[in-house]
């Protein structure tokens, strides 16, 4: 177990390659411990990931060249980057918000008349940029729906028993499959 109780205050024991780390949480509380658990273990895999993280006082220009040093930019990235780097290039990353893309939105229709779509591809690269330089990860997929054969009830007949096959029919069964042998018996 990780997480102890040492006196009245609990403390954080973790294992990471072969390197016992020791943390005190300073409360009494258990959930507050397991939330500073939680943050401890997520900051040790981020080192030995090496993995860094952006400030919020990083401008956007310096999280650009970083993403186009460290990470992988496709050409569309390189080509949105020079229409968003006039306008955001001194911004503090901390500060770009929902208005602040709404006002690049119409000091770009001002510029030019561009579709939607043109203005969202934009904006979804910056939004990119900003999400792996808050350290969070964009998720791979969608999570899969569940099998509708998961969810059927005890009570509902499978495909097998309707039409009246034995267990021998199923993909990885061992039972032994005795009509297919007929004369071998």
């Amino acid at each position: 177990m990780t997480l102890y109780k040492r006196g009245r205050k609990y403390s954080i024991s973790l294992w990471v390659d072969g390197i016992r780390h020791l943390k005190s949480t300073g409360t009494t509380n258990r959930r507050e411990a397991e939330t500073i658990e939680r943050d401890f273990r997520e900051e040790l895999n981020r080192r030995r990931h090496q993995i860094r993280e952006a400030s919020p006082d990083m401008t956007f220009a310096d999280l650009a060249a970083r993403f186009l040093a460290d990470g992988s930019p496709r050409p569309y990235h390189i080509d949105r980057l020079k229409v968003l780097l006039p306008h955001f290039g001194e911004w503090p990353i901390g500060t770009i918000s929902k208005p602040s893309v709404r006002e690049f939105r119409t000091a770009r229709h001002k510029e030019k008349k561009l579709t939607e779509t043109t203005l969202n591809r934009d904006i979804e690269v910056l939004r990119h940029l900003l999400l792996l330089g808050d350290g969070r990860r964009l998720p791979y997929r969608k999570p899969a729906r569940p099998h509708p054969a998961d969810t059927r009830t005890a009570q509902t007949p499978t495909r097998d028993e309707r039409s009246g096959r034995s267990e021998a029919h199923r993909v990885g069964s061992t039972a032994p499959c005795t009509h297919y042998y007929r004369g071998a018996r």
